[in-house]
């Protein structure tokens, strides 16, 4: 919710932006609605992070999901970062501030995952009102289901069950550019079918990951 902070990581959208989504959402008769926050963007302090809790406070939301910033190898936060960026005690503060706000909005924790390079080692924790916990959250994470994914940049998953429960994952990847997606929908339908017809004991993969 801090307008400095979307245009310094690259976010196209503002904070009313967002605001105006959520609205639209509700409008539209969505009643279980989550949002995201990240703990230790660049230039932030633990007051700009409690500004964003305090006005997705404002919007009841039915679930937050709060991530820690995890900084890719190749990101430029990576290579050109300040020491002052990367403080995790800043990112411990930040984390504190959004238990008190889940709290105070109702809700628990339900869901919790990490990541490579996360600051001060955290971690990702999703919290939602009582009833609306997200299956799909879990699920992604574990690999364990079928997902089919339409749109530009969709990645579609065959989960295909193993041994001991094990599970291997068959991937067709859809284009990223929306122009190109548009004009190549036939052949991202065409992938789709392709990756049903993998054979369901995994034997299949080198077909499958060349799609």
């Amino acid at each position: 919710m801090n307008n400095d902070t979307l245009e310094l990581i690259g976010r196209r959208h503002t904070a009313e932006e967002t605001e105006r989504a959520f609205f639209l959402a509700r409008t539209a008769g969505f009643c279980n609605i989550n949002m995201d926050v990240i703990a230790g963007l660049p230039g932030e302090s633990p007051e700009d992070f409690a500004e964003t809790l305090n006005r997705i406070t404002g919007l009841r939301p039915d679930a937050l999901t709060v991530h820690t910033l995890s900084v890719k190898r190749a990101a430029d936060l990576k290579r050109d970062a300040r020491a002052a960026m990367l403080r995790h005690d800043v990112t411990g503060k930040m984390l504190s501030l959004s238990r008190i706000a889940a709290r105070e909005m109702g809700m628990i924790p339900f869901y919790m995952y990490r990541q490579k390079n996360m600051l001060g080692n955290h971690e990702n924790v999703s919290y939602c009102r009582p009833g609306c916990e997200s299956p799909y959250n879990i699920h992604i994470m574990e690999e364990d289901q079928t997902i089919f994914a339409f749109g530009a940049g969709g990645v579609s998953k065959l989960s295909v069950p193993g041994p001991n429960a094990e599970h291997n994952i068959l991937r067709s990847f859809n284009v990223k550019s929306v122009e190109d997606y548009l004009a190549r929908s036939g052949e991202m339908a065409e992938r789709k079918l392709r990756l049903l017809s993998a054979s369901p004991d995994g034997r299949d993969l080198t077909g499958a990951f060349s799609l």
